[in-house]
């Protein structure tokens, strides 16, 4: 199974002085239900995930159950230039996704790796030859495939005089 967090429409704030680098609020993420303890009318969610909807502690939020289909194949794109440096990226992300349970085209995931925290937007989903907006990765083999790598930097041979 699987859920959809939606965060509440808010009235509309003007966009003067907004900066382009600001990230913009998802509409929804979909995620997976851990366990029944919280208190009736509450939801616990991870921070990332109140971040990536702009919730703030104790705002509502509307909860919609949904079944998520498997996926198996993601596109993601690093955020972090030290990616390239990676020896074997495929092997890290398709180790480091068995933290996540579900994943949502738009939003970014973080994982650590070498002591530092990169940021991957999941750019595609698909499910066979079906693309999808969200899908559950939980006890599934994932096929992982990147876009937009940001390049090594290679070093500079001194100039010879």
């Amino acid at each position: 199974g699987g859920g959809s967090t939606r965060r509440r429409q808010r009235p509309k704030k003007r966009a003067a002085g907004r900066r382009e680098s600001e990230k913009r609020a998802l509409d929804y993420l979909y995620c997976h239900l851990l366990d029944w303890q919280a208190p009736r009318n509450y939801v616990f969610v991870p921070r990332w995930m109140m971040e990536a909807l702009r919730l703030g502690p104790r705002e509502v939020a509307e909860l919609t159950w949904v079944r998520l289909a498997e996926g198996a194949q993601v596109t993601l794109k690093p955020k972090t230039p030290d990616f390239s440096s990676w020896a074997n990226p495929q092997a890290v992300m398709e180790s480091e996704l068995k933290y996540y349970s579900s994943l949502t085209v738009g939003s970014t995931i973080v994982i650590h790796y070498k002591g530092k925290d990169h940021a991957l937007e999941v750019r595609k989903v698909m499910s066979g030859e079906r693309q999808l907006d969200g899908a559950n990765i939980q006890d599934v083999n994932v096929a992982v495939d990147f876009e937009g790598v940001p390049e090594k930097k290679s070093k500079k041979a001194p100039p010879r005089s």
